[in-house]
């Protein structure tokens, strides 16, 4: 362990700048981010609190950082989320990480959380522990996280809106971007059939992004939904994250869903295929799904596998 190392409290409105050197210097060559990308999730926003986030110090120069969520279910479970770790490659397998994990440990335990998720929620960068970097689970792994679970994230090139297959449904559905007098039965669709994905959902629509929710009509009940990012999204969700890794025209598209009683009808493939025309109209030119393992049913759209990431817990032990 280095000695001369101090941990201290993550302090965004200082620390930003040396934390994005430390990215680079850390991870610039795999996962580089762009400034809009990695300021929008460590930085200045809203749930950053005193105690989530630590950064490690030496000489005056931040050479370690992690920062974590927290979240309450609707049964009133709290868990927190890692969302990032970086050491400085100078500094690894001395300890530091260890011990700037204790703290966000120490701080979600006496948050009431029951557990912590290793990459999660809306501010994520990974659908996981990237496999591609193995040091990154095995670190995970010894803080006693199981990483038992694959997921993986899918891209597809979206060469024009003519290069796609057409948007296919049968009579008596149409399809198009969310309009105001549809936006009721929207949240009362997905209250109903994918309550977690409505936090996302507000987000987008906080944001001005509204025309990127697209909806599934039959006549003029909502039956399906899927949420959308294009390269000028001001909400820099999930599907955006790697735009300095997969071009600055990347967008994507997730968080699909069909009504039970309308399924079997090849409606989500269809809600599919229409958000890559959507994409594709506003500018991109790749198309990233995240955090899925339906890997046969995206492939039908075109969709190759990107990357593989492990997902996994630890149960926080409240002294």
């Amino acid at each position: 362990m280095i000695k001369d190392v101090v941990i201290r409290e993550y302090r965004p409105e200082q620390d930003v700048p040396a934390v994005a050197v430390l990215w680079e210097s850390t991870l610039g060559a795999t996962y580089p981010v762009s400034s809009r990308v990695l300021y929008s999730r460590i930085g200045y926003r809203p749930g950053v609190e005193t105690g989530d986030g630590w950064v490690a110090e030496r000489s005056g120069r931040v050479v370690g950082f992690i920062l974590a969520d927290h979240d309450q279910t609707a049964q009133g479970v709290s868990y927190g989320m890692v969302s990032t770790i970086l050491v400085h490659p100078d500094c690894q397998r001395q300890g530091i990480g260890s011990r700037l994990y204790r703290q966000v440990e120490q701080r979600l335990c006496a948050m009431g959380c029951n557990e912590v998720h290793a990459t999660a929620g809306w501010f994520r960068f990974w659908s996981g522990v990237p496999a591609d970097l193995p040091d990154a689970v095995a670190f995970f792994q010894r803080q006693g996280f199981g990483l038992e679970t694959e997921t993986h994230d899918l891209i597809a090139p979206l060469d024009g809106p003519g290069s796609l297959p057409p948007v296919n449904l049968p009579a008596g559905f149409t399809f198009g971007s969310l309009q105001a007098q549809d936006l009721g039965a929207l949240f009362a669709f997905q209250q109903m059939e994918f309550a977690g994905w409505v936090p996302s959902m507000l987000k987008i629509l906080a944001e001005g992004d509204g025309a990127n929710i697209l909806v599934l009509k039959q006549d003029v009940t909502v039956v399906g939904s899927i949420q959308t990012y294009t390269p000028s999204s001001k909400w820099r969700g999930p599907n955006v994250v790697w735009e300095r890794l997969l071009g600055e025209c990347l967008g994507g598209y997730g968080c699909v869903g069909v009504a039970r009683a309308f399924r079997g009808q090849g409606l989500g493939l269809a809600l599919c295929v229409g958000a890559m025309h959507h994409i594709a109209c506003n500018g991109g030119t790749c198309c990233l799904i995240d955090w899925t393992n339906l890997l046969d049913f995206y492939k039908k759209t075109g969709a190759v596998d990107w990357r593989c990431f492990k997902r996994g817990s630890k149960r926080l032990v409240k002294e």
